[in-house]
């Protein structure tokens, strides 16, 4: 429980932060395109976090999305090396960065504890509610103190599926393209803009599904976990095993998953 706490206590410190320079003008620039933006703020709590990490597990490691970015070599070390190490701390400082940036409700802090490439505890918070979402491995999964679990939707047009917009000119082609095939075929679909925060409301059975083509470890280490500890499936876009090192994500309730995979088109 020792790192359940710490983590809980991490997150709900890192949403303060992000909240006092909410409505503020920040310095944003561009990470892989224009539409991949990183601003102060995500940089800012990714270090507290580290700072905070490392006083307390100096044994432990930690990849950070801003990290990642600011050294290419070293974040794929650390995919290669994934099953291989005890401890490593996997955070998304603001995950919904857009949705900051213009002041709209709809972005999380998420940081995971990963041993041996899977995840054993798991925190999503969301500043703008004041909703923790956590899990630990074989422990269940939580909002507020209180245990969640999928809701018992088995059929497609019954479902609300989340999906998310990368970067990529193509891949988000190949998003709306889905969009095409799942629309008439489901009640409604979102367009929430953070994966953590999508994932988070999948456990919680506000959302059905969620499916993304090009996602990273930080998006979505902490809620696979909580999906999982809620009864949930995930997969890969194929339904193969998921692993952290995969970009493509399937997750569900369980109950419509292989109707997900029927409808799923994974090229353009």
């Amino acid at each position: 429980m020792i790192h359940l706490d710490f983590a809980k206590r991490l997150a709900v410190k890192a949403g303060d932060i992000i909240l006092k320079h909410m409505n503020q003008q920040v310095e944003t620039e561009s990470k892989t395109s224009g539409k991949d933006l990183v601003t102060e703020i995500d940089r800012m709590v990714e270090k507290f976090i580290q700072q905070e990490l490392t006083a307390t597990f100096p044994n432990h490691q930690m990849l950070g999305e801003e990290e990642a970015f600011a050294s290419a070599d070293k974040y794929k070390q650390v995919l290669d090396d994934f099953h291989s190490i005890p401890f490593i701390w996997i955070v998304d400082p603001i995950d919904g960065t857009n949705n900051f940036i213009q002041n709209i409700p709809g972005f999380v802090v998420s940081i995971a504890l990963v041993s041996y490439g899977k995840p054993v505890v798991g925190v999503i918070y969301d500043p703008i509610t004041d909703e923790l979402f956590y899990a630990t491995k074989n422990g269940g999964s939580y909002l507020n103190e209180k245990k969640i679990n999928v809701p018992h939707v088995d059929h497609l047009n019954e479902s609300v599926i989340g999906t998310s917009f990368s970067s990529d000119t193509k891949v988000r082609s190949l998003t709306v393209r889905n969009i095409e095939m799942f629309l008439p075929k489901c009640r409604t679909i979102r367009v929430l803009g953070a994966a953590a925060l999508n994932l988070a409301y999948v456990a919680k059975g506000r959302l059905t599904s969620f499916y993304h083509f090009q996602l990273s470890p930080w998006d979505v280490a902490a809620g696979i976990l909580i999906i999982s500890e809620a009864g949930g499936k995930v997969t890969t876009m194929k339904g193969t095993p998921y692993e952290l090192s995969e970009s493509s994500i399937l997750v569900s309730n369980g109950f419509i998953h292989q109707q997900m995979l029927d409808t799923i088109h994974v090229k353009n």
